[in-house]
């Protein structure tokens, strides 16, 4: 009887372990969402080689849980929006949803080369989605994905 006490005890005290460890791991996404405004400079890189290049993610303003702002590359002239969002575990995810500035790379591609295959590798073109990274204050890395071009990325807040 004393071992089935002692057993259901543990089992007692795990559990409200855990249920208080899971709440740690939540955070405040309009919290974090505010401490994303400003400008994160960085690299990004595709997974098959070819395309190494340094970026700035400026983010401008937040709504709740989301933020808003845009993506600029050292050798391209193209910009583009960027919305995202944070969800309660510290998850980022943005995408670039439109051109600022269309700096021609990926339509002059196309005007040049009769299959959209060959154009497939050229980063400067919208919809590309950023995930996989946690919400740190400094710092943060994941990955990105184009239409199956994809690759990586870090980012540092200045």
């Amino acid at each position: 009887m004393m071992k089935l006490l002692n057993f259901l005890l543990i089992i007692l005290l795990w559990n409200t372990t855990y249920r208080c460890k899971k709440d740690e791991l939540t955070i405040d996404c309009t919290d974090a969402c505010n401490k994303m405004i400003g400008t994160w400079k960085g690299n990004q890189y595709s997974n098959y080689g070819g395309f190494s290049e340094q970026f700035t993610l400026k983010i401008t303003s937040s709504d709740g849980c989301n933020f808003y702002g845009e993506t600029s590359y050292t050798n391209s002239t193209s910009t583009f929006y960027v919305s995202g969002k944070i969800d309660e575990y510290g998850w980022i995810k943005f995408s670039e949803t439109k051109f600022i500035e269309n700096g021609g790379e990926y339509d002059d591609c196309l005007a040049t080369n009769s299959s959209w295959w060959r154009c497939r590798s050229v980063r400067y073109r919208t919809g590309a989605e950023f995930e996989d990274a946690r919400f740190k204050e400094d710092s943060f890395s994941g990955k990105w994905n184009l239409s199956g071009f994809s690759g990586g990325y870090d980012l540092k807040k200045e």
